[in-house]
């Protein structure tokens, strides 16, 4: 039963058309799996699509004026991943991060940069050994961003 809920969920939080709010709760569902579902999780290989949801709501350009409380695409996919490098092993989930953030971080878009610190500095709190393991192919790409 979690698995196609899980799969419902992913597919509001993509849905750009639908309002912030809907698409939180569907993230916040998501998130509850994760952490209290995490071998069916596992087991029915939704980490991809869990990934690609997450990437795809981060590229979303926040409006301007957004109240530190206001809730947004950006936001929600931030604090799923979060959780996501608290809740599961880093075996799972350092590799897909890095690798997405990498790309980004690449990108001429400064949104696709923003998306890409963003999620290294989340993994690097939530993964601490595995990115000990990798730092020095990490930093010059953190270098980079910041020039």
């Amino acid at each position: 039963m979690i698995p196609p809920l899980v799969s419902f969920m992913l597919e509001l939080g993509a849905n750009s058309n639908l309002e912030d709010s809907t698409r939180d709760s569907a993230m916040f569902f998501v998130g509850w799996a994760i952490t209290y579902k995490n071998s069916i999780v596992l087991q029915q290989k939704l980490m991809e699509p869990i990934f690609n949801v997450l990437f795809k709501m981060m590229l979303e350009e926040d409006a301007d004026g957004l109240d530190i409380n206001d809730i947004t695409p950006y936001r929600s996919a931030c604090s799923l991943l979060d959780q996501l490098c608290i809740s599961m092993p880093s075996k799972y989930i350092f590799n897909p991060v890095i690798g997405n953030s990498m790309k980004l971080l690449a990108s001429d878009n400064w949104v696709h940069r923003k998306a890409g610190i963003s999620a290294v500095g989340l993994v690097v709190e939530g993964c601490s050994e595995a990115t000990r393991k990798h730092l020095q192919n990490i930093v010059p790409h953190v270098r980079y961003f910041k020039s």
